[in-house]
């Protein structure tokens, strides 16, 4: 498999703001800072004693974007996370602009909305639709959803992931209960495969990046990704359907 070209890589300058720096330019705490580089949002800084560090704009950067793309668009840290990692193993500086351009063409169905989500409070959905508050939790922990504050201080989740939790109750409605062993961490197989999916995604917009305009490149992920989608649902169903086949094969010999 080809790899994307890299430009020549800049110089960046020299790590200089102690942690009380980086946590004024930033507004997040000590505690925060160490969490993200804990998760692999961060790198580390740059050791200077046993417990101490300088840390550079790169890390002034990433953490106002993890800040932006939590409180602004309400992104789980997961789902944060395997983007960047994504974007950084894929893309230069450069191919990134060019991206840019092509999204802002993209239809209505994949292009990011413009300002703050909508929020929808999570206690009377949790109501509504019979669940269970610690669901959610576990939800926001495999990055499926974000939960978030409201200025009034309640819990609140995106108006777009209402989905998710509806599609839960729907699973729960269909017999998938906690009384025969099934629960949301059962979901972190697809939520892995996914994630993986948008690895090599990224991967091969990288390969191509160079190659076509940002007007075409946007056409193509308008067209192609409800096709890949296509796929994965009519492939799924094959499999099931080829194991139920096998089965009852099986009974009969």
């Amino acid at each position: 498999m080809s790899t994307p070209r890299k430009a020549g890589k800049r110089a960046e300058p020299a790590p200089r703001y102690k942690m009380k720096e980086l946590t004024a330019l930033t507004g997040v705490t000590r505690p925060v800072v160490h969490f993200y580089i804990q998760q692999g949002l961060l790198p580390a800084g740059e050791k200077t004693g046993r417990n101490t560090a300088l840390y550079g704009d790169e890390h002034v950067q990433r953490i106002r974007l993890i800040r932006r793309l939590q409180e602004e668009r309400f992104l789980p840290l997961k789902a944060i996370k395997a983007v960047l990692d994504a974007e950084r193993d894929a893309f230069t500086p450069a191919q990134r602009s060019t991206l840019v351009e092509a999204m802002q063409r993209l239809g209505d169905s994949l292009k990011p909305a413009v300002g703050a989500p909508a929020a929808v409070p999570v206690d009377g959905l949790i109501e509504e639709l019979g669940l269970d508050r610690a669901d959610l939790a576990r939800f926001d922990a495999l990055g499926v959803l974000a939960l978030a504050k409201d200025n009034r201080g309640r819990t609140v989740v995106r108006q777009e992931d209402v989905w998710v939790l509806q599609f839960w109750a729907e699973l729960r409605d269909a017999g998938f209960t906690p009384e025969l062993g099934f629960g949301t961490d059962d979901l972190t197989i697809y939520v892995e495969a996914i994630e993986q999916f948008i690895r090599y995604e990224a991967g091969w917009l990288g390969r191509i990046v160079d190659r076509v305009p940002p007007a075409k490149l946007a056409q193509m992920v308008d067209r192609g990704v409800p096709l890949i989608h296509s796929f994965l649902t009519r492939h799924h169903e094959s499999k099931v359907r080829a194991f139920i086949t096998t089965l009852d094969a099986r009974r009969s010999t």
